[in-house]
Formats: structure tokens, C-alpha cells, sequence
């Protein structure tokens, strides 16, 4: 099957700019951000599965457990959690550590043109993207994304009119 170019015919979209598809894209942006990271939900729209973690090694000596008991954590880092009033008796990070801060303020525009844009991690992060998304799934848009975006599409729509 072969295609034809269309190349010389200007759109006749006149109100649709450069800025309001940068808008839209940072809009998109963070709504994937958002999603990931504060609610910690997948593509689905649900939670991601919490990470099961390893159960306390009943080999780790007494003196070391103090009779408090950290779940998946170590016996300093559980410390740590609690002082902070974080649980300690479950994992419940979605992404945490520098993988989480990296992933979370590098995912922006890659590149837009007045009718695309591209919205994916940028930097270091962009390298373990992929292999963190096979395990859960975060790159893309949810279907509550969506109708999110088409509001958002409107709303910037309008606007310059």
C-alpha cells in the first residue's frame, strides 16, 4: 500500500499555537507525575501491588532486633521510619529512593512540534525507565488521564479564542 505526501498544505487551524501545545503537554506531564507518584497508581487507575518485601530473618540476633520487629526493612533504616512516624511493619513505597526522585522530576516534554509533543523521562532517569515500567506500568495515560486531558484540551482551547 503506498501513501501519498501531504506536504505544502498548511492547516487550517488558525487558533491552535506552539504555546497552547506546550501548555497542554506540561498539563500531560503532570498529570502522569501526578498519578505515579502521589496516588501511586498504575495505567489501570488502581494502586500498584505493594512491594512484599522480606520477612524479619529469625537469624538476625536478639540484640540487633530489640524485640521491635521492621518487616521488609533493616533494623536502622525501620529506626529511621519510625522516628518519623512512617510504618514500619509494610513496605509502602511506589517508587522510592533516587530511582523515585529521579524518575519524578524527569518526566516532562521531550519535544513538541504546534501539532505533537512527546512526554517521557529525560536524563539518567530515562535509562531504568523502561525496566521499571515492565514492572509497573506508569508511562502512558490512564483512561481517568484521558478524561482529564480532553477537559484540559478544551479549557486551553478556549482560552485564546
Amino acid at each position: 500500500m503506498s501513501y501519498r505526501s501531504i506536504k505544502g498544505k498548511k492547516s487550517k487551524i488558525k487558533a491552535w499555537s506552539l504555546q497552547k501545545m506546550t501548555d497542554f503537554a506540561e498539563a500531560g506531564a503532570v498529570t502522569i507525575t501526578v498519578r505515579t507518584f502521589s496516588k501511586g497508581q498504575g495505567l489501570d487507575d488502581r494502586r500498584h501491588r505493594p512491594y512484599k518485601g522480606r520477612k524479619p530473618s529469625s537469624r538476625v540476633p536478639i540484640y540487633k532486633q530489640k524485640g521491635i520487629k521492621y518487616g521488609a526493612y533493616s533494623y536502622r533504616y525501620g529506626k529511621k521510619r519510625e522516628a518519623r512516624n512512617l510504618p514500619t511493619s509494610r513496605v509502602t513505597l511506589v517508587f522510592g529512593g533516587k530511582v523515585g526522585e529521579d524518575l519524578q522530576s524527569s518526566i516532562s516534554i521531550l519535544s513538541r512540534t504546534r501539532f505533537s509533543s512527546k512526554i517521557g523521562p529525560k536524563g539518567n532517569a530515562a535509562k531504568y525507565a523502561g525496566f521499571v515500567h515492565a514492572d509497573r506500568p506508569f508511562l502512558g495515560f490512564s483512561p481517568r488521564d484521558r478524561k482529564f486531558m480532553k477537559r484540559q484540551f478544551r479549557r486551553i482551547w478556549r482560552r485564546g479564542k
